[in-house]
């Protein structure tokens, strides 16, 4: 199969970690930290794709009171613009290291379907890797679902598309080139004056 000729489908990896929308935030959270991720997406026991969680959703300011990550329901017509989110998600070492700062009643009440972000960017099974190069470039992320009839069947990310890229290319050698260490210098003498 050529190049050209590739979907989504052939290059997504099906083994997603996803979450339901009745999870705790805090069973959100050890998944984040056991899986080492920073969002998951979000579906129902049907498999049906409802929404994304990710760090940056949690971390939001409007959780957040006397230093804490508190219990605040919010609207989502309040949030941050749709895709702002996406930009600057936050790495997953930068919010485990104040995990005790978490109220007790976030952790035991606030459920995933009340912070995740409805609004999911998906693509089809067939869609080519040029349409999905081109979505992650337009809406500014780095991974995207692929959906069939609104069911989650893989995500497709940056990496994926380079791993198919450089598997696809004809390779330079047989192994790859590696610079080679600089040679530490002799001291020189110094005449004296």
């Amino acid at each position: 199969m050529q190049k050209n000729q590739m979907n989504a489908a052939d290059i997504m990896r099906k083994d997603v970690v996803a979450l339901a929308p009745d999870d705790t935030i805090e069973r959100a959270l050890e998944v984040f930290e056991e899986q080492r991720i920073g969002g998951a997406p979000v579906v129902d026991g049907l498999g049906k794709l409802l929404g994304v969680l990710t760090l940056s959703d949690v971390t939001k300011t409007e959780h957040f009171s006397d230093g804490r990550l508190g219990l605040r329901r919010r609207s989502y017509e309040m949030s941050e613009p749709v895709g702002d989110e996406r930009v600057d998600e936050l790495d997953p070492g930068e919010v485990f290291f104040v995990k005790e700062d978490y109220s007790a009643e976030l952790l035991h009440a606030d459920l995933v379907a009340d912070w995740m972000t409805p609004e999911v960017i998906s693509v089809a099974p067939d869609a080519s890797i040029e349409a999905v190069c081109q979505v992650m470039a337009e809406e500014h992320i780095h991974r995207v679902f692929v959906a069939d009839d609104g069911k989650l069947r893989g995500v497709v990310s940056s990496f994926d598309i380079v791993r198919h890229v450089a598997r696809s290319a004809k390779p330079r050698s047989a192994s790859p080139r590696k610079s080679p260490a600089p040679r530490p210098r002799a001291a020189t003498p110094r005449a004296r004056p």
